[in-house]
């Protein structure tokens, strides 16, 4: 199956990018609408959804991808003024980008043409934005890990096997927001490029190895599947939420699921192999049953 999914051309990306501020004023003084706006219905559609955010939503998309800290989504950048937001924590970084952009929204105000002159500087969906933060999330993946390695040299400090499954299910769904709001105007290589990252992320959680077995750690299991010791045991436990992760990569579609389709299928085998190991004296067998029906969906959508 060739893959097909919604991109826009780079071409048409930087034209619209060099006209856009002219166009924006034009569009601003003329009750929103521009003399060329037959031209291009794709391109029309893409900058409807534009016109149509709120000078907050733009702002925070901006800003995003400034934030030094460099590891949030835009819809957690947004909620960072939330009580609830990364269980009342937040990188003093993002606590001050995240106040940047609340001055800025106050300057911009309700006046539409300093908010499209903003909108037009950088382009939101595509181009060098999507490329920020791309590495946004691949600096947080990376963080993970280097939480995970820290706590294996030295048991106490970084984040244990739990915490891993627990910070790569919040990538998971930080990503999964990315496709939701703003894979309509990136390109197919942009696109891609997000899948791959958490394909790599699902490859390192099928790894049933014992992390510790080279140290002094004690060792302990939790309820169910829960293990301190193997990423993939502790992410069959229940609290590991395994369906969330497959269905996740489900939701990306069978064009870029075909895509990748040696490399899924790989990981899918390797995973039903240990799920298979695990079936003796199992706790949880409608839990296990459950993870190798929705594997065995992901190997079929990758066809």
């Amino acid at each position: 199956m060739s893959l097909q999914v919604a991109a826009r051309s780079p071409g048409r990306q930087s034209t619209r990018s060099q006209a856009g501020v002219s166009a924006a004023v034009r569009g601003s003084r003329s009750g929103g609408h521009s003399s060329n706006d037959d031209d291009d219905e794709s391109s029309d559609d893409d900058d409807d959804d534009e016109r149509g955010k709120t000078v907050k939503e733009v702002v925070d998309q901006i800003m995003t991808v400034f934030d030094p800290f460099g590891q949030l989504s835009p819809r957690e950048f947004a909620e960072i003024g939330r009580p609830a937001h990364s269980g009342g924590h937040t990188d003093p970084s993002s606590a001050h980008a995240y106040k940047l952009a609340r001055a800025i929204q106050g300057l911009v105000g309700d006046d539409q043409v300093r908010l499209n002159l903003i909108r037009y500087g950088i382009p939101i969906g595509t181009g060098w934005w999507a490329e920020r933060l791309l590495t946004n999330m691949q600096r947080r993946y990376g963080a993970i890990l280097t939480r995970l390695q820290a706590n294996i040299a030295t048991p106490g400090s970084g984040a244990g096997v739990p915490q891993t499954i627990d910070h790569l299910r919040s990538l998971f769904d930080a990503v999964d927001t990315i496709r939701t709001d703003h894979f309509r105007g990136m390109t197919q290589a942009e696109q891609l490029s997000f899948f791959d990252l958490l394909v790599g992320a699902f490859d390192r959680l099928v790894d049933d190895t014992d992390l510790f077995a080279q140290t002094m750690a004690p060792s302990y299991a939790g309820q169910g599947f829960q293990s301190h010791r193997s990423l993939f045991s502790s992410f069959l436990a229940a609290q590991g939420q395994p369906l969330y992760f497959i269905d996740t990569l489900l939701r990306f579609g069978e064009p870029m699921l075909c895509s990748r389709q040696g490399q899924i299928r790989g990981i899918v085998a390797r995973a039903v192999q240990l799920c298979s190991r695990h079936r003796q004296g199992s706790p949880d067998q409608a839990m296990l049953n459950g993870v190798l029906q929705t594997l065995h969906r992901l190997s079929q959508a990758a066809q």
